[in-house]
């Protein structure tokens, strides 16, 4: 229509991977390369790290029928969305939710951390798999978010 602003092209990159601890470091290489490529250079850590642990959950506790893992990623002009599937064993997500860990605790902090380094995080899990999205907004004036910005040197 008249007056509509074009959209944006989007970028995709699709992995279906099989579930190994090699699969895991070929995926955060590509999915680093892809969204390098794509203008998100200063995001490309905190990226490529929550893929990293949804991976590794998978890897540790889903074991798929299929024996793989699968990600999909989507670039906008500001944002990156990420989505990780696997046809695993499933679990309650309320459950482990609501299980608070020591804040020294060095494991099963998976969660907090995605959430963390997330602008929107959502989970869904069931016999027949688990499902995670999330979204990463593009830092405005190529800053981290004031919260993050004191963890840096």
């Amino acid at each position: 229509m008249k007056g509509d602003k074009p959209k944006a092209a989007t970028k995709e990159l699709t992995l279906h991977l099989p579930c190994t601890k090699e699969a895991i470091l070929e995926a955060r290489m590509k999915l680093d390369s892809f969204v390098r490529q794509n203008g998100f250079e200063r995001e490309a850590c905190d990226i490529t790290l929550v893929a990293q642990e949804a991976l590794k959950n998978i890897y540790q506790h889903a074991h798929p029928i299929d024996k793989k893992m699968h990600l999909h990623c989507t670039i906008e002009r500001d944002r990156v969305l990420l989505e990780i599937w696997d046809k695993g064993k499933g679990f309650n997500v309320g459950e482990v939710e609501r299980r608070k860990r020591p804040i020294m605790s060095t494991h099963g902090r998976g969660f907090e951390l995605m959430q963390g380094l997330t602008d929107s995080f959502e989970i869904k899990s069931g016999s027949e798999g688990t499902f995670l999205r999330m979204t990463l907004k593009k830092w405005e004036s190529g800053k981290r978010p004031d919260s993050l910005e004191q963890c840096l040197p």
